[in-house]
């Protein structure tokens, strides 16, 4: 398998990036401020209980896990939790 190397955006790209972004934007299915009712705030590390308990203070809550997703350095592999609150 090949390495693939992905260069640093610079301004001579824009005439080739906005085609892409304008598309994106005109379908209006990607961008907060239209529609959304939640937030989703992925990878809280399951092991990290402040952080955890600060989300909940501001109306989160753990709709699931991925287990194992984290190789923490002195407890081993540890989940993710994903987060979501309603607004």
């Amino acid at each position: 398998m090949r390495a693939v190397r992905i260069r640093g955006y610079v301004e001579a790209d824009w005439s080739q990036v906005w085609p892409i972004v304008r598309e994106v934007v005109r379908a209006e299915e990607t961008f907060p401020a239209r529609g959304y009712a939640g937030m989703q705030f992925n990878a809280v590390v399951e092991s990290n209980h402040s952080a955890l308990e600060l989300y909940k203070r501001h109306g989160f809550s753990v709709v699931g896990t991925v287990p194992g997703a984290l190789a923490h350095p002195t407890l081993g592999r540890v989940g993710l939790q994903v987060m979501y609150r309603v607004f």
